[in-house]
C-alpha cells in the first residue's frame, strides 16, 4: 500500500471518529426535551351549554339548573389544578381523584336522583406530555350529570 493510500485511510478514519465524538458530545449535551410529564385533563361531553364566567358566580347571578352543572364543572376544574398546579413526572392519581370525588359526590348528594337523565358527562384523565403534547392518557374517573328535563 502506497504512503498516499494510507494518508487518505487514515484522514478518513479521523474524520469518522471527528463526526462520531461530535455527534456523542452533542447528545450528551443536549437538554432532555423528551421527559415525560404526567398531568391532569378533565373531558367535558355535554347536551347542556355549561359555560360559565367567574363574575357570574362572584356578583350571584347564576340562575339554578344547568348552571349548577357549570359551577359544579368549574369546580372540579379548579380541584384539579390547586390539588396538582404543574406537570411532574411521578403524578398524584389518589390526590386529584379524590378532590374531585368529593366534588362530584356533594352534587350527586343533592342531585343524585337526576343522574338516568343524563346529559353530562366529565371524564377525569391522566395525560403523558412530551415537549407539551399529549402523546397519549389514562382515563381515571367518569362522572355522570343529570338534569330534570324542563316541563312546557
Amino acid at each position: 500500500m502506497n504512503k498516499k493510500c494510507q494518508q487518505y485511510i487514515l484522514r478518513t478514519l479521523y474524520v469518522a471518529l471527528l463526526l462520531v465524538g461530535c455527534v456523542t458530545a452533542f447528545s450528551a449535551c443536549s437538554n432532555n426535551d423528551d421527559e415525560i410529564l404526567i398531568d391532569y385533563y378533565l373531558h367535558i361531553n355535554s347536551q347542556e351549554d355549561i359555560s360559565i364566567s367567574s363574575t357570574d358566580q362572584e356578583q350571584g347571578t347564576m340562575s339554578a339548573g344547568s348552571n349548577v352543572l357549570a359551577r359544579t364543572i368549574e369546580d372540579l376544574r379548579v380541584a384539579i389544578r390547586e390539588n396538582y398546579p404543574v406537570p411532574t413526572t411521578q403524578g398524584d392519581d389518589s390526590k386529584v381523584g379524590a378532590a374531585c370525588d368529593d366534588i362530584y359526590y356533594s352534587y350527586k348528594a343533592q342531585f343524585g336522583q337526576l343522574e338516568k337523565n343524563t346529559i353530562c358527562v366529565a371524564t377525569l384523565y391522566r395525560v403523558y406530555r412530551i415537549d407539551g403534547i399529549i402523546r397519549s392518557s389514562t382515563c381515571l374517573r367518569v362522572y355522570h350529570f343529570g338534569y330534570i328535563p324542563p316541563v312546557f
